[in-house]
């Protein structure tokens, strides 16, 4: 299958990224008409939903938020993660703040220790 469209262009962007952690990172099949959820299929732990718009402003819609939240299995840890896009291909994500948090003092913590906690 030929994936060439826009729509398509931020999925196998986020895919490709994503390789370098993640070997299994792939678009989801049949995402867009009802295939595997979310946009992005991850064994790295992140639920990711891609929203590309054809205007210079995107925001975030509290209905697709809910949606992608309630993809997410109850007995699986995953971060739920939109990944916005506008028309000059400025790209964003999207993320709830304790999720934000709880992975940047994490990170912080692996690159330079507790010295500063």
């Amino acid at each position: 299958m030929k994936r060439d469209k826009d729509w398509h262009k931020l999925e196998d962007y986020i895919a490709n990224k994503l390789k370098e952690i993640d070997l299994h990172a792939r678009p989801s099949k049949g995402s867009g008409n009802k295939g595997e959820k979310p946009d992005i299929k991850t064994d790295c732990g992140l639920a990711i939903e891609c929203k590309q718009k054809c205007i210079k402003h995107v925001s975030i819609n509290t209905e697709i938020w809910k949606k992608l939240l309630s993809e997410i299995p109850l007995h699986v840890k995953r971060i739920p993660v939109l990944a916005l896009e506008n028309k000059d291909r400025k790209r964003w994500i999207a993320l709830d703040l304790d999720d934000f948090l709880d992975l940047y003092i994490e990170f912080y913590k692996l690159k330079y220790g507790e010295r500063n906690v």
